[in-house]
C-alpha cells in the first residue's frame, strides 16, 4: 500500500508523489484534484515511452524523466 499526494491532473492523465512522481494514463477517480491524498496498491512499470513521446509535450507536464543509478554490493 502507498499513500501519495496528487500533484497534477491533466487532460487525460494524472500524477502522484509517492516519494517519486508517478503517472497514470486516464482520468483520476471523481473528486480527485491536485492536493488530494490517495491510498492504495500500486504497480510500477518503468517504461517512459508514452510519457516521452506524448505526455511530456503538454505545456503543464511535470518533469518525470530521471537518471537512475544502481549500486550492487556482494
Amino acid at each position: 500500500m502507498v499513500t501519495a499526494k496528487v500533484t497534477d491532473v491533466l487532460n487525460d492523465w494524472w500524477v502522484i508523489d509517492a516519494g517519486i512522481p508517478l503517472y497514470r494514463a486516464g482520468l483520476p477517480p471523481d473528486g480527485i484534484k491536485p492536493g488530494s491524498w490517495v491510498v492504495g496498491k500500486i504497480y510500477v512499470g518503468v517504461d517512459p515511452f508514452d510519457y516521452f513521446e506524448r505526455l511530456s509535450k503538454y505545456h503543464a507536464a511535470p518533469a518525470l524523466i530521471f537518471n537512475w543509478t544502481c549500486t550492487f554490493t556482494r
